[in-house]
């Protein structure tokens, strides 16, 4: 794995040539041929007795060859030695052949197969089930790592600067299936931040312990969603690991984690963590978060384990993680379509969002929401009508079906023919917002033009690298997008 590397290694066997196995080393596994007096050689299985002779000379052998195996021929022996080959030794027996073996791809035919052919050869059997070929880590400029060109990390370093779990999950998130790693230190702030916020949403959950001998009560919206996402981020890290997406698996976790559980989930139910009566929401709470440590542990074993133990004691789980039980999809209970209700809530509230950022409405400013809706969305956000206020920052919500587009307002189109206005005035200088629009709208016109002339020049397009064109036609599609959206606002302000 991955696949495309299958006919690298069977185009090697299917050529391959005699090699000369000799080097003239210090080191190394001696070749186990003899000589006689003449000069005569013979290959031998085991060392010769004192004064054993030549099997076809008659002559004693005197001494053997002074040249060694050469690395490869040597270490392709390694999954067969390391167990106490030639002998049939328990470990042998217990842990031969391997599962899997992870490999740079510049040894699939110096190594590799020269493991397979012995192991083969010597014992009759392939040494491992599973080859995976890992990527290349280069430097920022895409250079290959190494000590005579400086230009290497030190993961040590690394380590002490960011933590071991921070570097451990930003390397496991790098590595997509056989493309080469550019690594420059400061992508490892990547799994920094991360390893922060789980820690902060460790010590939030902490706050809030389970509640026991309480008759929980019927599980809302917010903690059938969580469940049914955590469902489906098992689901995900499972198959990613199983077929060894190693980034996959960091990425599912790192999404539900900071964005599901955290950003969405914990601010949703905040007002219902302080009922002392809500003993749904912390057991919801816990499960997830519980199954979140179980789910990271591969990737973060050290901030994994501790945050277990501060929140669970150390006979959680029966031991140490790396012990416990992985959560088991099947065992999570929601149904799928509440996703859907809870979709309409983020998109409501990140649609507010980006328009307050858009037009640049002051963080403690409190906004008025319009939103046009069919009624059963309109029926669901009105339910939710306190919680939108407040994840969006606003002092009122008006939700139906004919709700009419108030003047002056910022405006979100979402799907299920739902529509999101955002009134600004006395939260912005109209005039100065159109003033700046209007410089934006000029720029980016200009901007457009400029790329308009370069792709028009019939000798630019003949001449160009065919990926420097294609650039620049990228390029256009994204100013053009980016024009569409400054004349959009710069209405809503008409």
């Amino acid at each position: 794995r991955p696949e495309r590397w299958t006919w690298v290694y069977l185009d090697w066997l299917e050529n391959v040539r005699d090699w000369c196995i000799s080097r003239q080393l210090w080191l190394g596994h001696r070749i186990p041929v003899w000589y006689d007096e003449d000069g005569a050689p013979e290959a031998l299985h085991e060392d010769p007795k004192p004064g054993q002779i030549h099997g076809k000379t008659g002559k004693p052998l005197v001494r053997q060859d002074e040249d060694v195996l050469d690395t490869w021929a040597s270490s392709w022996l390694w999954p067969l030695s390391t167990l106490g080959w030639p002998g049939r030794t328990r470990d042998l027996e217990a842990f031969y052949p391997t599962s899997f073996l992870s490999t740079a791809r510049e040894i699939l035919y110096l190594w590799v197969a020269r493991m397979v052919m012995a192991g083969y050869k010597l014992d009759g059997r392939c040494p491992f089930e599973t080859v995976y070929v890992h990527a290349t880590i280069l430097d920022a400029r895409g250079r290959r790592m190494s000590k005579s060109a400086g230009n290497g990390i030190d993961p040590v370093d690394m380590i002490e600067k960011y933590g071991a779990d921070a570097v451990r999950f930003t390397l496991v998130d790098l590595t997509t299936e056989g493309q080469d790693v550019r690594l420059a230190e400061n992508r490892f702030e990547v799994g920094r931040n991360f390893m922060n916020k789980l820690w902060n949403a460790g010590r939030f959950v902490e706050a809030y312990p389970r509640l026991e001998g309480l008759i929980a009560p019927e599980p809302r919206a917010e903690d059938e969603w969580i469940l049914s996402r955590l469902r489906g981020t098992v689901r995900d890290a499972e198959g990613a690991l199983a077929d060894y997406r190693f980034h996959d698996y960091a990425r599912a976790l790192y999404q539900f984690t900071w964005n599901d559980f955290c950003d969405w989930y914990l601010e949703i139910v905040k007002p219902r963590l302080a009922d002392p009566k809500d003993g749904v929401v912390r057991d919801t709470l816990h499960a997830v978060f519980s199954s979140v440590l179980r789910l990271l542990h591969p990737a973060c074993p050290f901030i994994t384990e501790e945050l277990t133990i501060r929140l669970y004691g150390r006979a959680s789980h029966a031991g140490p993680l790396d012990k416990a039980l992985w959560p088991d999809a099947k065992d999570i209970c929601a149904p799928e379509e509440i996703g859907r209700e809870i979709g309409l809530l983020q998109s409501v509230v990140t649609a507010v969002r980006n328009l307050r950022g858009e037009y640049r409405v002051g963080e403690a400013d409190e906004v008025e929401i319009h939103v046009r809706a069919p009624e059963a969305a309109a029926g669901f956000l009105l339910r939710r009508e306190s919680g939108i206020r407040r994840l969006a920052k606003a002092s009122r919500l008006a939700v139906g079906a004919d709700v009419m587009r108030p003047p002056l307002s910022a405006v979100a189109h979402l799907p299920g023919d739902v529509d999101v206005f955002v009134p600004l005035a006395g939260h912005i200088d109209v005039a100065a917002e159109r003033e700046r629009l209007g410089k934006e709208i000029a720029k980016s016109e200009e901007g457009i033009a400029s790329v308009d002339r370069k792709l028009g020049n019939a000798d630019f397009v003949a001449r160009a690298k065919p990926e420097v064109v294609d650039a620049e036609r990228a390029r256009r599609e994204g100013m053009a997008a980016l024009l569409q959206r400054q004349r959009d606002s710069l209405a809503a302000l008409s």
